[in-house]
């Protein structure tokens, strides 16, 4: 996983590699941004490259595989898939910080099972010799002959089509709710019952 994002997000080609064959790689306040092309895509595309990278289904191996991770996706789809523009963008809703790894590793799966493997590649060597930054939509029209949102619309069909008997399943068995002993949400630690009954968590 962490080694796909030192080859991805130090890739570079075109106009980018020809400043950082002059300027080098750092400047006297940090490093120059424009030279790493790829460090301008989404976090869910960056995260969700590195997963599809470490995802091994044979082996059963890495979160392209997660029953957890399915079981996160088919809540999202439940209960309204998260537009792209919202997911390209810090999210601070449920399910928070897991959000951009779980959309990314889906949405390469889409990639390569709608439009084959070699798409995926074909972007990534597209943005590295991007000039102006965050060119999602180019990068889409360019590859699918299509924006990013009628690709994201393909993406959502794709995972319903993926999910749909799951959660048609799930209903039919009937869901079964637990009781709510906290709104503090994601900033709770796990709970804890002593032998009287009572039970304590740390907030943080």
């Amino acid at each position: 996983h962490e080694y796909t994002h030192i080859i991805h997000l130090d890739k570079v080609d075109g106009v980018p590699s020809w400043f950082r064959d002059i300027f080098g790689r750092f400047r006297l306040l940090g490093q120059i941004p424009f030279v790493f092309p790829n460090s301008f895509n989404p976090e869910w595309f960056i995260e969700g490259l590195a997963q599809y990278e470490e995802t091994d289904v044979k082996a059963e191996v890495g979160r392209g595989q997660s029953t957890y991770y399915r079981m996160l996706m088919r809540m999202e789809l439940m209960h309204g898939l998260k537009p792209v523009d919202k997911i390209s963008q810090p999210v601070t809703v449920w399910p928070d910080g897991t959000t951009s790894y779980l959309y990314g590793i889906y949405f390469f799966n889409f990639i390569r099972d709608t439009y084959g493997e070699e798409k995926i590649y074909q972007w990534i060597e597209w943005y590295s010799s991007n000039v102006i930054p965050y060119r999602l939509d180019s990068a889409s029209l360019e590859l699918f002959g299509k924006g990013i949102h009628d690709l994201w619309d393909e993406y959502e069909a794709w995972l319903a089509a993926q999910f749909q008997p799951e959660i048609d399943r799930v209903n039919e068995q009937g869901m079964v709710a637990g009781e709510r002993l906290t709104e503090t949400g994601i900033a709770t630690g796990k709970c804890d019952c002593l032998d009287d009954g009572t039970l304590f968590y740390m907030v943080d």
